[in-house]
């Protein structure tokens, strides 16, 4: 599926000099840690009803390819101790899901792109940096049929 954008957005992201400033804004949901609403601005935005807190990040969005899978790469700074509690999924059983959308700094109610559902496939961090892989979970991986058709498990078929 495509990505459709407004014209007006295609025209301000291709020209070489704008006034649009676009944001990602970022949610972050852990168990163990709860939700986290992050954008990539040195001011919070209020989006809706939601405040994202100001935080530097970057993220790479998944190509636009129906063939491919879903993958993405977010950088998060680690040099404070906001978000160190993230560190902490790194390793766990329960793996946290990231949701991301653009938007135009003039208009933040207004979401350009999308892509939620994403979890984390990997976290490695150090001193600097903490970059996280995200994906979708490929369901063509998973096991067809999902029962095996045996005497223990199927005893009216024998």
């Amino acid at each position: 599926m495509a990505r459709s954008l407004p014209t007006s957005v295609i025209t301000a992201v291709n020209q070489q000099t704008t006034t649009s400033v676009f944001l990602v804004l970022l949610e972050i949901y852990h168990p163990g840690i709860g939700t986290y609403y992050l954008v990539n601005n040195t001011e919070n935005v209020v989006a809706g009803a939601t405040t994202y807190l100001a935080f530097p990040f970057s993220v790479m969005l998944p190509p636009d390819d129906p063939e491919l899978q879903v993958r993405a790469r977010l950088t998060i700074s680690n040099v404070t101790t906001e978000l160190a509690v993230l560190r902490s999924i790194a390793g766990q059983r329960t793996r946290a899901t990231f949701a991301l959308k653009v938007i135009e700094a003039s208009d933040p109610t207004t979401v350009l792109q999308s892509v939620s559902g994403l979890v984390a496939a990997s976290v490695s961090y150090n001193a600097d940096v903490m970059d996280i892989d995200l994906t979708i979970d490929n369901f063509l991986t998973e096991p067809f049929p999902s029962a095996t058709f045996s005497p223990s498990t199927f005893p009216g078929i024998f």
